[in-house]
């Protein structure tokens, strides 16, 4: 059993069960994920991300709401960015603050980082200490 840092980008396909995101799902349930964690920003930045889907695409708009709304019913531990700072700001060179806070979660927690961020991934082999499972 093995709980994971989830990103936005792999949290939205999973919200909205693509078929990125049933790999995301099948990725957790091979793992035996019981908690996703992630830095307390990925709620607002999944939702964003929900309504920038919904306002390029009037038909997912619907989807999209049902997605935002069943985000805070997932089994999260959110955490505070406080303590993450000093290891975002070594990342800053190729990932941006909020892309950050993902793998310096994942080294501070020991735990693998899922994202479907294909730049992000690329990024954070290079310069984390932390496993990758890049969908």
């Amino acid at each position: 059993m093995t709980d994971v840092v989830i990103d936005a980008s792999a949290l939205i396909e999973l919200l909205l069960a693509t078929e990125i995101g049933g790999a995301v799902g099948a990725e957790l349930r091979r793992l035996e994920c019981r908690v996703l964690h992630s830095p307390g920003h990925v709620v607002a930045e999944a939702v964003q991300g929900l309504r920038g889907i919904a306002m390029g695409q009037a038909d997912l708009c619907g989807p999209c709401e049902r997605a935002a709304t069943h985000l805070s019913g997932l089994p999260m531990r959110l955490w505070d960015t406080r303590p993450l700072i000093a290891r975002m700001w070594q990342l800053r060179a190729n990932i941006s603050a909020y892309d950050a806070a993902y793998p310096a979660l994942a080294e501070v927690t020991a735990l693998p980082l899922i994202t479907t961020d294909r730049r992000l991934a690329r990024a954070v082999l290079g310069s984390s200490r932390c496993e990758v499972l890049a969908l």
